[in-house]
């Protein structure tokens, strides 16, 4: 058995341990960064009176009655009231509810002082917490509690334990600070970068986001680890795109013919279109593939951009895909381009799950053959079957729709060892401080310019509680 299993750790036999790995934590590095995704503030708790329906909340209270007992089957139910006032007539009660907890019970008698964390409901005027994590309120102390995903068979309180046995087999304090005294957690970052961005080390990011003191501690502690995680994403994106300009893709000699794309088209580009459209072919026209995203709100005339650069591909002899998530999105585009791209001598194909055998066969072979210059389709494009003569250029709308391998897939349906142009199309909107990090391996252009008569499209954030309003406003 490795040193870096849980089984090491103080408390884990077998049986936890299984349930551990329901939670993807086979090892100590893996309980370590299986981190809170919230935490209870001992200093704040909330007041019987302020509960509300259907609130997670960390009540300290008196049991204010008796502990009644009930029995059901194989089922121990218990219950009790508490109170966080003087009592008295009209004082704010909720009733607890604790099944086959009977070693706990036992401890509770009226006058017990405890915490309780849990969700409270309202039924009429009555507020009940059913299987709370509940302390006794001597035991406990101020300061900040984490608060863990957790699966069957595993309590948050038993999860906390297994932190700290965790932590303290890791970690120990040295003349004031927290080091490592195994192996199992390493600093990864240089000193002076930790200076440059005032970062703490790696051992006391773990230490304070499992156990702080205040919030201060929570604070650092995600900035450092939020800090190596987004480092670590930049860095394999980075090798992505070197290994991406070691590739071969087809070669585009041909210029693009500007003038006649412009003049089939009913209405003029706008300067952002043709800016975005010059960016993409200069890089269809270097000998390894491109690998760009162009992000624009809906109608800003993205569409436009894909069907120029597939009749830059066209021109050079080479076929084309755009991959969408939806039938309903196929549709639209094969409707909107067919018309347009054939008028300059393209031939256009639609292929998806609501193809008939036969129109699926046809259309493969046309694809397989190279009668199609632009197949348009779901992720019926990269089934096994489906094989391209001459891929130089794979559109997908929508990105984050599709996983990595269906993108992946689609980026080996070139022949002859060259790997197709990749164009992204999304309409999400981010902040480009954001897209530098998410499309790390890409080029991006943004089209920031809507077409005339086009409405300026607004985004907004509405809360869960607010759908009604928001279905509303869209019928």
């Amino acid at each position: 058995m490795e040193k870096n299993s849980v089984r090491f750790l103080k408390g884990v036999g077998e049986k936890k341990a299984e349930k551990l790995a329901a939670l993807g934590i086979f090892t100590i590095s893996d309980l370590l960064y299986h981190l809170p995704r919230g935490y209870l503030d001992y200093s704040e708790m909330t007041p019987i009176e302020e509960i509300r329906d259907q609130s997670t909340v960390l009540v300290k209270g008196t049991v204010s009655s008796d502990v009644r007992c009930l029995r059901r089957g194989n089922l121990d139910i218990f219950e009790f009231e508490v109170i966080d006032k003087e009592d008295s007539f009209g004082v704010p009660r909720m009733s607890v509810t604790l099944f086959n907890r009977n070693y706990l019970a036992e401890k509770i008698t009226r006058g017990t002082h405890v915490v309780l964390y849990g969700k409270a409901e309202i039924f009429g005027n009555k507020i009940s917490m059913r299987s709370p994590e509940i302390e006794f309120a001597e035991d406990t102390e101020r300061g900040f509690r984490p608060i863990y995903p957790l699966t069957e068979g595993i309590s948050l309180k038993n999860m906390q334990k297994t932190m700290s046995s965790a932590l303290a087999y890791c970690f120990e304090k040295k003349d004031g600070k927290i080091i490592s005294k195994t192996d199992i957690v390493k600093e990864s970052l240089p000193q002076y970068v930790m200076d440059q961005y005032g970062l703490c080390a790696l051992p006391e990011a773990f230490y304070k986001i499992h156990k702080p003191q205040t919030k201060e501690d929570i604070a650092a502690a995600r900035r450092r680890l939020a800090f190596e995680e987004i480092l670590i994403f930049r860095l394999g994106l980075s090798t992505m795109k070197q290994k991406m300009k070691k590739q071969r893709s087809k070669k585009m000699t041909v210029d693009f013919d500007f003038p006649k794309f412009a003049s089939a088209l009913p209405y003029k580009m706008t300067n952002a279109q043709k800016r975005t459209i010059k960016e993409a072919i200069e890089d269809m026209k270097r000998p390894y593939p491109m690998s760009r995203v162009i992000q624009g709100d809906v109608g800003s005339g993205k569409t436009v951009v894909a069907a120029a650069l597939c009749f830059f591909a066209f021109q050079n002899g080479c076929q084309s895909s755009i991959m969408v998530p939806t039938e309903v999105l196929a549709a639209q585009h094969y409707s909107d381009l067919k018309p347009l791209l054939e008028t300059l001598g393209m031939t256009v194909s639609c292929l998806t799950g609501s193809n008939t055998k036969k129109e699926k066969e046809q259309i493969k072979e046309d694809i397989r053959s190279g009668n199609t210059d632009l197949v348009i389709g779901t992720h019926a494009l990269i089934e096994k079957d489906v094989k391209f003569k001459n891929l130089a250029l794979a559109v997908t709308d929508e990105q984050h729709r599709f996983g990595v391998r269906q993108r992946e897939t689609l980026s080996k349906k070139g022949e002859d060892g060259t790997v197709p142009h990749a164009l992204v199309m999304s309409a999400t909107p981010i902040p480009r401080s954001l897209a530098l990090i998410i499309y790390g391996d890409m080029d991006i252009s943004v089209i920031d310019e809507m077409p005339p008569g086009r409405q300026k499209v607004s985004t907004f954030l509405l809360p869960s509680s607010e759908n009604s309003r928001m279905y509303s406003y869209i019928s």
